[in-house]
């Protein structure tokens, strides 16, 4: 069968469970304290629902602006949410984890919620190379986590 899919999408379309099972050893041996995984746009919801379905934990989408067609809500997800990690699949200006850390900061209903987190599943570069721009995001405060999923081999590589 022929496909036509993005590079970027490839790990999450092809091995979604080992890209979860990947996020929730990486929570798991690094004691994230968290309530709640937020995502955005169609990368995030390829992995985010799997992760929280296997931990039991809440699940928040944050639309983005030009998503006007689902529903008049930006967020959707349980209220009582209060620490999240964010899963993407990786950043290259950080617009996508301003965003959500924004949207969740403005909301009626999750502006005490707290990004603890960030667990990008499609980059593994090494730690002295992460930028993440806005002032929201202080980098001391946030655990920040990377790996990708070799497409060859369907093993983890981490940065």
């Amino acid at each position: 069968m022929s496909e036509c899919q993005s590079d970027y999408l490839s790990a999450a379309l092809s091995f979604p469970n080992t890209v979860a099972d990947t996020v929730i050893e990486i929570l798991n041996n690094n004691k994230i304290d968290f309530d709640g995984i937020a995502f955005s746009g169609f990368s995030g919801s390829l992995i985010a629902p799997l992760v929280a379905a296997k931990m039991n934990k809440s699940l928040l989408l944050i639309r983005k602006e030009s998503d006007k067609s689902h529903s008049f809500r930006r967020i959707e997800g349980s209220l009582d949410v209060k620490r999240v990690v964010i899963i993407d699949d990786l950043i290259v200006e950080g617009k996508t984890i301003d965003f959500i850390v924004n949207t969740l900061k403005h909301s009626d209903f999750w502006a005490g919620a707290e990004c603890v987190s960030i667990v990008l599943y499609n980059s593994y570069r090494g730690d002295s190379e992460w930028f993440i721009p806005g002032k929201e995001l202080e980098r001391k405060s946030v655990k920040l986590f990377n790996f990708r999923i070799n497409l060859f081999s369907g093993t983890v590589e981490r940065g």
